[in-house]
């Protein structure tokens, strides 16, 4: 068992929750056994995911290996390992959900040479929203038009901007609908996804501006 498992209010809270969901002790205790003997990096860490989550994914030990041959598959040339380290939630999607994302992510980022290290390196961007909302926010705070490309140069230039900051915008999930554009044009798309393709300076006006964001530091 993994060491620390049973000790202080994540003990407490992986047995409450399992006690929710009605999984025995036992075999939450021999599924994240098994996790970890899975993936080292399923190691349970409740500083990237509440030890609720961590019950709910031993609930299926089996679909968390699903999971992992369908990260893998939709991002080949990713570290699946890296990948749920440093976003463990990802595993709690749905296998379809997942491969409907990827095929949105790869879309949009098809003028990036290296899409699954911009993955492995920041891999809340596999949520269409949240890469709409950082594309978005890499225009304005660099004043680029190619903000695909700038962030294939450098993923890390999204590590100090975390998923809840993206999800706290007002616009996160509205401000572009990627499942109707063949490829990133500068955020001119109207807020509310309804026009797909290129848009003119006339929608971009009519767009509703972004709120802002602290400038972070140049690589």
């Amino acid at each position: 068992m993994t060491p620390g498992v049973d000790s202080g209010s994540w003990g407490k809270s992986w047995r409450c929750a399992g006690r929710r969901l009605g999984i025995k002790e036992e075999v939450i205790r021999g599924n994240l056994d098994k996790m970890e003997a899975l993936l080292p990096e399923l190691t349970p860490d409740v500083n990237k995911m509440r030890a609720a989550d961590w019950a709910k994914l031993a609930k299926d030990i089996n679909q968390v290996a699903m999971m992992l041959v369908v990260i893998k598959t939709s991002y080949p040339g990713a570290n699946v390992g890296k990948i749920v380290s440093r976003a463990p939630k990802i595993l709690l999607q749905s296998p379809e959900q997942l491969q409907a994302d990827a095929a949105v992510i790869r879309k949009v980022l098809a003028g990036a040479p290296n899409a699954d290290s911009i993955i492995e390196e920041v891999p809340y961007l596999m949520s269409p929203p949240a890469l709409a909302q950082s594309l978005s926010n890499v225009s304005r705070w660099y004043n680029t038009k190619d903000p695909v490309s700038m962030i294939s140069k450098n993923p890390k230039l999204l590590l100090n901007v975390e998923e809840a900051d993206l999800e706290a915008d007002p616009l996160y999930g509205l401000s572009l609908n990627l499942s109707t554009i063949d490829t990133w044009d500068f955020g001119l798309q109207k807020v509310g996804g309804g026009g797909g393709g290129g848009g003119t300076d006339g929608d971009a006006a009519t767009a509703a501006p972004a709120p802002a964001q602290p400038q972070p530091q140049r690589a």
